[in-house]
């Protein structure tokens, strides 16, 4: 299984911060000013700057996705909860026109964004507006238990 006894306790505890702190607007206030960031001319010279041609459906987002390195699940009220080798993290997730932006809970990890390259029911391809780095997610059936 992908999770030991041990990882599922970290990772019910820390869902439960999520929960904590999910009244918190401190949280959202980090998402929106992150998402401004991300609209300066000096980081729009770095990704592509073409408009999405249709408006991205975040609903499409809520869900299980794995890539090479994690398992994320993406919840409808804006958290998120993920596995990676080293660890489970939480935080919040948001979408603003096509910048796709996570914060992190519960640790000392600054926001994160990254345009969003493709996204339907199977599949979600980012850039990191950050660094470039690609990911690209496919929706899986798991859900991470609490």
């Amino acid at each position: 299984m992908f999770l030991n006894n041990q990882k599922k306790s970290k990772l019910i505890y820390l869902f439960f911060i999520v929960i904590i702190f999910s009244c918190n607007n401190t949280v959202d206030k980090e998402l929106q000013s992150e998402a401004k960031a991300v609209n300066k001319p000096e980081v729009q010279g770095q990704v592509n700057k073409e408009e999405p041609k249709t408006e991205l459906d975040a609903k499409k987002i809520i869900g299980s996705w794995k890539d090479n390195n994690s398992i994320i699940e993406y919840k409808e009220n804006g958290n998120w909860i993920g596995e990676w080798e080293q660890g489970a993290l939480v935080g919040k997730w948001g979408i603003k026109k096509d910048v796709f932006s996570m914060s992190f809970l519960g640790k000392d990890i600054e926001p994160t964004s990254y345009r969003i390259l493709e996204l339907n029911d199977t599949l979600f391809k980012i850039s990191s507006i950050q660094d470039g780095a690609i990911f690209v997610k496919k929706k899986i059936d798991f859900t991470f238990t609490e």
